[in-house]
C-alpha cells in the first residue's frame, strides 16, 4: 500500500534566496500593510527577506507533487460521490 503525504512542509529559511542564491540567508519579515497581511493569513505563501542583498518576497511553506494533487482529486470525487449517496438515500427515506 502506498503511503501519500498531501501536504509536504518546507521551511524556506533553509533554502537559497531566489535573488542572489545565497543559502541560510533568508528570514521571516513582518507584514508592511492590510493586503500582505491577509496574503499571510489566507494562504501557505509568507514574506521572506534576506539577510545579504535585501531581496523581499513570498515564498510557499508547502509543496505540492503530481502524486499528491491526485490523491486531492481523488478524495475530493469520493466525497461528491458519496455525498451523492447519502443524499438519495435520505430524500427517498423522507419522501
Amino acid at each position: 500500500m502506498q503511503n501519500y503525504k498531501t501536504i509536504f512542509k518546507r521551511n524556506p529559511l533553509f533554502e537559497e534566496c531566489p535573488s542572489c542564491g545565497e543559502m541560510n540567508s533568508l528570514h521571516r519579515s513582518r507584514t508592511r500593510n492590510w493586503k500582505e497581511n491577509v496574503v499571510k493569513r489566507i494562504s501557505f505563501f509568507k514574506i521572506y527577506r534576506c539577510k545579504l542583498c535585501g531581496w523581499r518576497g513570498y515564498l510557499s511553506t508547502i509543496n505540492l507533487n503530481i502524486s499528491t494533487l491526485k490523491f486531492i482529486a481523488v478524495c475530493f470525487f469520493a466525497t461528491v460521490i458519496v455525498t451523492y449517496f447519502v443524499l438519495t438515500i435520505l430524500t427517498t427515506i423522507v419522501h
